[in-house]
């Protein structure tokens, strides 16, 4: 578990998550202390309402990423979270 074959490659590949443990290992709970939904939600919120953030693909001032809503975002962060362990 945690090895994918590559298609393009034939060889196997490590997660995104996998690396970046083996890649700096000591900076996993750094980067990952606190990190919840809310948190994420937020940041957002303060960059966007109180900063210069926009939308990456319509330039527009709003809660989305990339023109998705941020609810979207909240679900594919779930995602991530439960993956890594972290929730």
């Amino acid at each position: 578990m945690g090895k994918r074959v590559s298609r393009r490659t034939g060889r196997g590949e490590l997660k995104s998550h996998q690396k970046f443990r083996l890649l700096r290992p000591d900076w996993q709970s750094q980067l990952t202390e606190g990190l919840t939904l809310e948190t994420d939600k937020h940041i957002l919120t303060k960059l966007v309402y109180e900063g210069p953030a926009v939308d990456g693909d319509t330039a527009i001032q709003a809660l989305t990423i990339e023109t998705f809503p941020w609810e979207f975002h909240g679900k594919v962060l779930t995602e991530i979270l439960e993956a890594a362990g972290l929730m």
